[in-house]
């Protein structure tokens, strides 16, 4: 991007085309996750994914703004729904 130009097969050509760079996370922020929470009125919600430490903290926000409960379920451990 910096130079307008790509390197295919050891050629290089100078890029035409107008370019534009966007810097953006693909993951949704706790509050949006709570928002679709709130929307969908689940029974229960599983956290099967992120870090250890945040989901604790995302587990108790969600319990105390939604009154729903959440669990982490432990890898290779069974949870009966």
């Amino acid at each position: 991007m910096d130079t307008g130009k790509i390197i295919i097969d050891d050629d290089e050509y100078r890029v035409k085309a107008q370019l534009r760079k966007f810097d953006f996370s693909a993951h949704a922020s706790q509050t949006d996750m709570i928002k679709t929470i709130k929307k969908w009125s689940p029974e229960k919600i599983l956290l099967v994914h992120g870090d250890k430490d945040a989901m604790f903290v995302f587990k108790a926000k969600i319990e105390q703004e939604t009154g729903i409960t959440a669990h982490m379920p432990e890898l290779g451990k069974t949870l009966e729904l």
